[in-house]
């Protein structure tokens, strides 16, 4: 199979080079196509003619004869061998061309380029699974927020709350002031072993069961953004963080990470909220209503005062 080659800038100028006939010269040149990376080609003048010298009138198998002169390229009868192919090429061992010469194989730097990138090539596929794994997990977490839309974020969690069941047990943590997060006991180990003779060093947890914000983290919140909803929040940070894995999902304060999450929520939709839209709605239909019973009072008074037309306008409120 033919390969793109270059051509150094010192080519021309090389003893035995300057030493060939023209022809010979591109002749030389045109074997590096068509040798494998070992520098074999099969012996065959009019083969070679047809590729590289179709149109032109001169004998392919003296030039190589004057090639073998010049000890630029050897022949036994059924392959001519370019000699230093690699002292003209820079040769990709991942990609090194063998043929069937005899005694034509892989040398041992090919050998260990290629079973080293296959590895790279098997750890970066197996890395871009983990990624469309947890892209679809998060796509379904969204999905099942805004199903849920208002309803109360619960995790399960041991001890304290109401159960289902009878007699002490699993509960569930409902979102309530009076409720205080579950203190971490739990850490997950990391995915991958650390190399022998390293340190181990701590890089987080990942999101513990019945995990909610303190009190005085919500009150902070509550403070700096009224018009996140902090239920509807904590649901798909939940969701979220559940979903990421290995490294990405653990975090060293899981209180700071979700102060961070609201006040993102914050920004992507400062006054878009439902509930802030019904509270603003609701307050201005009052005021429109005060002012619609002002004007009508005011003009009231214009008419008792015998006041009409743009004196009435002028006085009536705007």
């Amino acid at each position: 199979m033919p390969k793109m080659r270059g051509i150094k800038p010192d080519f021309w100028t090389d003893g035995e080079i300057v030493e060939l006939s023209p022809l010979a010269r591109l002749l030389f040149i045109g074997l590096w196509n068509y040798a494998c990376d070992n520098g074999h080609v099969q012996d065959r003048p009019r083969q070679i003619k047809m590729r590289i010298l179709p149109a032109d009138n001169t004998d392919v198998d003296a030039l190589l004869d004057e090639l073998a002169v010049q000890k630029l390229v050897t022949r036994d009868g059924e392959w001519v061998t370019v000699k230093n192919l690699a002292k003209h090429q820079k040769l990709d061992m991942r990609w090194f061309v063998i043929c069937d010469a005899p005694g034509c194989e892989l040398p041992e730097e090919a050998k260990a380029k290629r079973e080293k990138w296959n590895r790279g090539r098997k750890l970066r596929h197996s890395e871009a699974e983990d990624l469309h794994d947890s892209d679809e997990n998060l796509a379904d977490s969204h999905d099942v927020s805004r199903d849920h839309g208002e309803t109360t974020a619960r995790s399960r969690a041991e001890g304290e709350g109401e159960g289902e069941g009878e007699g002490e047990g699993e509960g569930e943590y409902l979102w309530s002031p009076s409720v205080a997060p579950r203190p971490n006991t739990e850490t997950t180990k990391p995915s991958r072993q650390a190399a022998p003779g390293k340190p181990k060093t701590s890089s987080g947890h990942r999101l513990p069961d019945g995990w909610i914000p303190s009190q005085a983290v919500r009150d902070k919140m509550t403070a700096e953004c009224p018009h996140v909803d902090q239920r509807r929040e904590f649901s798909v940070f939940q969701d979220y963080w559940r979903s990421q894995p290995g490294a990405k999902g653990r975090k060293t304060d899981w209180d700071a990470t979700y102060r961070n999450w609201i006040r993102r929520a914050a920004e992507k939709a400062p006054a878009s909220h439902p509930a802030a839209t019904r509270v603003a709605t609701g307050t201005q239909r009052a005021i429109d209503g005060l002012n619609i019973a002002r004007m009508y009072d005011e003009q009231d008074n214009n008419y008792e005062q015998g006041r009409h037309g743009p004196a009435a306008l002028e006085s009536s409120p705007r």
